[in-house]
């Protein structure tokens, strides 16, 4: 509104002023009366002047209204702004505390006094050195765990200490027993007689020399005797003619025979020479077979009572003992056998016999 007002009134002035002009050029009518009809058709959309003036009294009420409400909010505010103002100077101190308090200050000449007796920059570096020499020191130095171990291993020691001083003896009782000990006499007797002892004993040389032909006896010994034996006593075969051997009696070269508890073949690892010794007993002879990989090489035959070798003669029976079958079939051969060689018996006969078989590995050379 107000600004249509001042508008309003921009116009009418220039209204005034061309009709003024006119006036001065001393229009003729008809001008005049176009200028009065532009005029009147000029005014007629406009507000009337009441309608401005109650609008421009409501601009202006509301205008008051919130100049009023501002008012009071910024005089709350003022207030707000003191009241802290106020509580910030209440916590300051007081002249009287401010001087209280600068009376306790040093003045110029104490302080200078006192900055004359401080220490100046080469002191101080003396003094820093010194300070990191003193804590190289003590991290060398032991901590306090470790200062604690190191007194109860202490402790432990001085105390097996005194009680190996308590084993031992008083200078009385070691006296005691040097007075029942042997004199020089004695010692000396004692020592003709090793003298005397020692005269009749061998000689280191003759011993060694005997040690050693013992070694070699023992060595040959040891190789002669490579010796194994099996025995079956169940009586019963398996597959119809396989020997099964139950218990083995003696071993002496685990390493080269092997065997298994109730197994029908027995394995020699080392080749060579070997002597077997066979015994079988029934109340009539059997044929037995002797078998090396599953190939035969020896037969003893119940039917004419001789052994067959196979790659050479017989051996006959003399006949029966009045007081039985004593003899049994029994065999002592000698056979070269491979390497890892399979040993096994083929047994045909009456049921309930029992037998055994030996090995025993021959040592030919030195």
């Amino acid at each position: 509104w107000e600004h249509e007002a001042k508008m309003i009134q921009k116009e009418l002035t220039t209204l005034r002023r061309e009709v003024d002009e006119t006036d001065q050029r001393k229009a003729e009518k008809k001008e005049l009366l176009e200028t009065k009809a532009k005029l009147i058709s000029l005014l007629e959309p406009k507000v009337d002047f009441s309608e401005v003036q109650n609008a421009l009294t409501a601009c202006q009420t509301d205008l008051a209204s919130r100049l009023a409400e501002y008012k009071e909010e910024l005089k709350g505010q003022m207030r707000n702004q003191e009241d802290e103002v106020y509580g910030q100077l209440d916590k300051k101190a007081s002249i009287a505390q401010m001087t209280s308090a600068l009376s306790q200050k040093a003045d110029k000449l104490a302080f200078t006094e006192a900055m004359s007796q401080k220490p100046n920059l080469a002191e101080m570096e003396s003094i820093k050195l010194s300070t990191e020499k003193i804590e190289r020191e003590l991290r060398e130095k032991a901590d306090y765990k470790e200062l604690d171990t190191h007194i109860a291993y202490t402790k432990g020691a001085i105390e097996d200490i005194n009680k190996e001083l308590l084993l031992k003896s008083y200078i009385k009782d070691v006296c005691t027993l040097l007075d029942t000990k042997a004199s020089i006499d004695d010692v000396n007797k004692a020592l003709s007689e090793i003298h005397k002892d020692l005269d009749v004993k061998a000689q280191a040389e003759d011993l060694t020399s005997s040690l050693n032909d013992q070694a070699l006896i023992n060595e040959a010994l040891c190789a002669e005797n490579c010796v194994a034996r099996w025995i079956w006593k169940s009586g019963e075969v398996k597959n119809g003619y396989a020997v099964p051997w139950e218990i083995q009696s003696v071993n002496t070269c685990p390493d080269n025979f092997l065997w298994e508890k109730d197994k029908t073949s027995v394995l020699t690892v080392a080749p060579g020479l070997y002597e077997i010794n066979m015994g079988f007993f029934a109340k009539k002879k059997p044929t037995v077979q002797f078998l090396v990989n599953g190939e035969p090489v020896l037969s003893a035959v119940n039917s004419a009572s001789y052994v067959i070798h196979h790659s050479s003669g017989k051996i006959k029976n003399v006949g029966r003992h009045s007081a039985g079958n004593i003899t049994g079939l029994t065999l002592i051969d000698f056979v070269a056998l491979p390497a890892r060689a399979r040993i096994s018996i083929s047994y045909s006969g009456e049921a309930g016999a029992e037998g055994f078989l030996g090995l025993r590995k021959l040592q030919l050379s030195r």
